[in-house]
């Protein structure tokens, strides 16, 4: 069966689900049996039935669409981000970049992200940095290089 709720093919498991269900059906099916007949879960012979039984036949055969709510955000004490500098500066940059020439700790073969962060730290370079941003300084110097080196 789909799982999409909306399709043809629940409501019409639900539908058999609710005739097999019927209490003038000459078999007193159990919540068991009825899923076994239907192909379903107990799960879903019993949400069915629930929901028939508190919301009437449109409720168990068709979903109601919800309604998203869209989250207000909180007016934030800082709107104008430009106020804050970037810490990483071009000195900043020149300076890790420079470190990843030298050759990398630990008797590595190279400078990993998580080594380059640690020792940025270690050097004094910046007071703390976040593994994404020595990443995009990583990158930025492999392209670099690849441009200096096609011309």
């Amino acid at each position: 069966m789909a799982a999409d709720p909306a399709t043809p093919e629940k409501e019409a498991l639900k539908a058999r689900i609710l005739l097999l269900s019927d209490i003038h059906n000459e078999e007193q099916l159990t919540v068991i049996q009825v899923a076994e007949r239907a192909g379903t879960t107990h799960t879903t012979v019993q949400t069915t039935r629930q929901e028939y039984g508190t919301g009437g036949l449109d409720a168990a055969l068709y979903r109601k669409e919800r309604v998203k709510e869209t989250k207000r955000r909180k007016p934030s004490s800082r709107t104008d981000y430009t106020k804050s500098p970037s810490r990483l500066t071009d000195e900043v940059v020149e300076k890790m970049l420079a470190l990843m020439e030298t050759p990398p700790p630990d008797n590595r073969k190279r400078w990993t992200v998580r080594t380059l962060a640690a020792r940025s730290i270690e050097e004094g370079i910046v007071d703390k940095i976040a593994i994404c941003t020595v990443a995009e300084v990583m990158k930025r110097a492999r392209v670099n290089e690849e441009n200096l080196s096609e011309g």
